[in-house]
C-alpha cells in the first residue's frame, strides 16, 4: 500500500494515489513525490459495479482548492498488467473508472462523460508504457528528386494524437478527477484481461485535461489536430484556466 502527496501548482495537477486490490489483479504504483503507510479505505470493498472481470482500486487525497467548494483535476496512476495476471495483457477497450462512496460503496454519478457505459463511469487516458512519450513523428511532402521527407521531429505524447496501439502489458491510467470539499475521493479501475498475442484495441479517449485532444465516440467528419489552434482561458472566473 502506497501514497503518493500531490503537488497542484495549476488545476492540471499531479494526484496522491493510493492503491488496494480486489479479485485476481493487482497494480504496480509509481510514486510521484513522497510514499508512505496508510491504513485500510474501508471495512468493506465498494460494490462491482461494471461487468468486467479485475478491478484496481485507488484513493486520491485532497489538495487545496482555495475557496471552491469542489473541483476538477488530473489523477493518474501507472498500473503494471502482466506482474498480477499471469502474464495476461489487459484490454485497454474494456477500461473504465468509476468514482465510488467511501461510506456506502456505491458509485457516485458522472454526467460528463460521452463514453460512459456505467454510473459513476469517468473520462480517461491510457498511455501505453510500448508507446515514448518523446514521439518520432513526420510531417511534410516528399522531395520531388530522390523521394526522401523531411526529418522526424519529437512531440511530447505524440502517440495519443495518432491513435497508435500498444502491447497491453503496463501503462499510465490519467482520468478526470472530481474532489469534493477536502476529502479524499475513491475509484475503482476496471478492466478485462486478454492473452498476449490477441488483437490490442484503443482504451476509450476521454476528454482529461492533460493536453489531449478532444474526441467523440463517433463523428460524422474528420477534423485534424494540426488544423487548429487552442488557446487557454479562464472561463468562469475561479483564477485558474480551463
Amino acid at each position: 500500500m502506497q501514497i503518493i502527496r500531490p503537488n497542484r501548482p495549476s488545476r492540471v495537477a499531479r494526484s496522491s494515489v493510493r492503491l488496494k486490490t480486489s479479485r485476481p489483479a493487482i497494480a504496480v504504483l509509481c510514486g510521484m513525490v513522497l510514499a508512505g503507510a496508510l491504513g485500510p479505505l474501508r471495512a468493506d470493498p465498494p460494490r462491482w459495479s461494471s461487468d468486467r472481470s479485475h478491478r484496481v482500486v485507488v484513493k486520491v487525497d485532497p489538495v487545496s482548492t482555495g475557496s471552491r467548494p469542489a473541483d476538477e483535476m488530473v489523477a493518474a496512476v501507472e498500473i503494471d498488467f502482466t506482474r498480477h495476471t499471469g502474464g495476461r495483457h489487459v484490454d485497454p477497450s474494456s477500461l473504465q473508472v468509476v468514482g465510488y462512496d467511501a461510506h456506502t460503496g456505491e458509485p457516485v454519478a458522472y454526467a460528463a462523460n460521452p463514453w460512459a457505459s456505467t454510473t459513476g463511469d469517468h473520462p480517461f487516458r491510457f498511455y501505453d508504457a510500448a508507446i515514448p512519450w518523446d514521439f518520432s513523428e513526420g510531417e511534410g511532402y516528399a522531395q520531388t528528386n530522390n523521394g526522401t521527407g523531411q526529418p522526424a521531429r519529437i512531440l511530447a505524447g505524440g502517440g495519443r494524437y495518432l491513435g497508435v496501439v500498444g502491447e497491453g502489458r503496463q501503462g499510465r491510467i490519467a482520468w478526470n478527477h472530481v474532489q469534493r470539499g477536502a476529502q479524499p475521493s475513491y475509484y475503482a479501475i476496471y478492466f478485462n484481461s486478454q492473452s498476449p498475442d490477441a488483437e490490442q484495441k484503443l482504451a476509450p479517449a476521454g476528454f482529461v485535461g492533460d493536453g489531449s485532444n478532444l474526441c467523440g465516440p463517433e463523428s460524422p467528419t474528420f477534423f485534424p489536430l494540426y488544423h487548429s489552434r487552442v488557446d487557454t482561458a479562464d472561463m468562469n472566473g475561479d483564477g485558474l484556466f480551463d
